[in-house]
Parts: structure tokens; C-alpha cells; sequence
């Protein structure tokens, strides 16, 4: 199903661009809801350019929360509080993809930059200490996916990258998100004037 659109014009080129009615920069009044049929919103191109993101990495980022979700839901049933922390962050940010929040996504976005401290944390331990050493006890369990450490660093390294991009996705929709001066800048015009 196609999403609906409002046509935007931005201020002072009069340049028209498309933007999908459930964007925050065309709701952007919470007392009033969504807002009654105005032909034209203007928006000055900076705003506009953010808008065009949200659109464009909406669904993006609500797969990622919800995916984050599902694991923090399978985190918690192995360890309540751990899992729970991870499921009301992970939450937060599903939730802000909903509303808009960016208060919501800054939570999600600092659990995504501490993700990836501990991939980088995960590479650091591979490096300095996995190592064969025939003198030790081989009955302790072990930290590491299989017995090989260049395995092991291929399998930690593709985790890191996967979760670098993740957390890249993140921060540019939390960028994009619009803050309460710029919900002010945006002015609505109807087709009677």
C-alpha cells in the first residue's frame, strides 16, 4: 500500500517536494493532531532535506528496533536484568519511531554506540588473548565461537561492521528527527490565500 503524500513547498525557492502525511515535519502540532488539509506547508530546504531522510530511513529503522526487540526478548528470558534493560531501550526505540521522539531515540542511539563498544572490546579480547597454548587446562570454557582465532576474529570483525552500520543508520534518523525550534520554522498555507 502506498503511503499518502503532501505536497511541501520550500521557502524561498519555491521548490515542491513530496513528504508522507505520518512525517513529524507536516505533524508537527500536538495539540491540533494531524493537520486540517493545508495545499502547502513551507519549510525552509534545510528542514525539508531532514524530512526526506525520516521518510527514507523510517522503515529501515523500525526493522532494526524491532529486530532488537525480538533479542532483548530472548536476552531476558536467559537473564531478567539484563534482558529487561536491553527490551525498555530496545523499546524506546520502536517507540520513537512511532512518535517521533527524539528524546526516545537518543536512549536507543547511546545502547547502539555502547553495542559497539563491546563488538570493538570483543575484537580486543580475540586479539590479546586467545592464543594456543598447549601448558593450559583445555576443560574451561571459552569465549570464542570455534578453536580457530582467525575464524574466530573473521566471525567478531563482520559483527562489528554489521553493528557499525546499524549504529550509522541510527544516528542520521536521530539527526533527522526535528527539535521543537524546528517545528516552529515550518509555516501552513491553504490554497484559499
Amino acid at each position: 500500500m502506498p503511503t499518502r503524500k503532501r505536497s511541501v513547498v520550500v521557502y524561498p525557492t519555491n521548490q515542491e517536494y513530496e513528504l508522507s502525511l505520518n512525517n513529524p515535519y507536516l505533524n508537527h502540532n500536538e495539540e491540533e493532531g494531524l493537520l486540517l488539509e493545508p495545499r502547502q506547508v513551507i519549510i525552509p530546504q534545510e528542514l525539508v532535506e531532514r524530512a526526506l531522510i525520516i521518510d527514507k530511513l523510517n522503515t529501515t529503522v523500525r526493522v532494526i528496533c524491532i529486530c532488537d526487540v525480538f533479542m532483548s526478548s530472548y536476552y531476558f528470558v536467559i537473564n531478567y536484568i539484563v534482558g529487561g534493560i536491553t527490551l525498555v531501550i530496545s523499546m524506546n526505540g520502536l517507540i520513537a519511531t512511532i512518535n517521533y521522539k527524539k528524546n526516545l531515540m537518543c536512549c536507543y542511539l547511546f545502547y547502539q554506540y555502547f553495542q559497539v563498544a563491546s563488538r570493538i572490546a570483543n575484537i580486543y579480547y580475540i586479539i590479546l588473548y586467545s592464543h594456543d597454548d598447549s601448558n593450559t587446562n583445555t576443560t574451561q570454557g571459552t569465549l570464542f565461537l570455534l578453536d580457530d582465532r582467525t575464524l574466530d576474529l573473521t566471525i567478531v570483525s563482520v559483527l562489528f561492521v554489521f553493528q557499525l552500520i546499524i549504529a550509522f543508520f541510527i544516528r542520521t534518523y536521530y539527526s533527522a528527527l526535528p527539535s521543537y525550534e524546528d517545528r516552529e520554522n515550518i509555516r501552513l498555507l491553504s490554497n484559499s490565500v
